[in-house]
C-alpha cells in the first residue's frame, strides 16, 4: 500500500513541477498581453473536457460500476460494459468536438476574457491592443482551440 501512496504521490508532484515549467516557459515566450489571453481562453476547453470525462465524473461512475460487474458477474459482462461505455463517450466526444470546431469563435465570443492596455512584441510584431483586439483574441483563441481539442 506504501508503495501505491509513493507511486501516485510521485506522479502528482512530478505533474505539479512539469505544469509549473509548462506555465513558466509559456510566461517568457508568449508574455502578457493578447496573446497570453487567447492561449489561456482556448485551453479552458481541452482541460475542462479532460477533467470531466478522463478524471472527473465518468471516472468517479466508471470504475464503481465496471468493479461491481467484474465482481458480480464477471469479466465478459464486465467487458461488454466497459466498450458500450467507450463507444457512448466516443459519439458524445466526437459530436462535441465537431461543433466546437465549428462553433468556436461564437462560443468563445461569449466568454469573459481579459484585455488590457499592453503590446505584444513576438519576433518584431507588435499587436497593439486596442478597441478591436476583442475580436483578434476570440480568433487567436479559436485557432488555438481547434488544434488543441480534437
Amino acid at each position: 500500500m506504501l508503495r501505491g501512496i509513493l507511486t501516485i504521490g510521485g506522479w502528482t508532484a512530478a505533474s505539479r513541477v512539469l505544469g509549473l515549467l509548462r506555465e513558466t516557459l509559456i510566461a517568457a515566450l508568449v508574455g502578457a498581453g493578447p496573446l497570453a489571453d487567447a492561449f489561456v481562453m482556448a485551453n479552458r476547453f481541452p482541460n475542462m473536457f479532460r477533467r470531466l470525462f478522463g478524471e472527473g465524473a465518468f471516472n468517479a461512475a466508471f470504475v464503481p460500476m465496471f468493479a461491481g460487474l467484474l465482481a458480480k458477474e464477471g469479466q465478459q459482462t464486465a467487458e461488454r460494459f466497459a466498450a458500450e461505455a467507450a463507444a457512448v463517450m466516443a459519439f458524445w466526444l466526437i459530436g462535441i468536438t465537431v461543433l466546437a470546431e465549428i462553433f468556436m469563435p461564437q462560443v468563445l465570443a461569449v466568454l469573459p476574457h481579459g484585455t488590457g492596455t499592453v503590446t505584444v512584441v513576438e519576433g518584431g510584431l507588435e499587436i497593439p491592443n486596442d478597441a478591436g483586439t476583442n475580436s483578434t483574441l476570440i480568433a487567436h483563441a479559436a485557432a488555438i482551440v481547434r488544434l488543441d481539442l480534437p
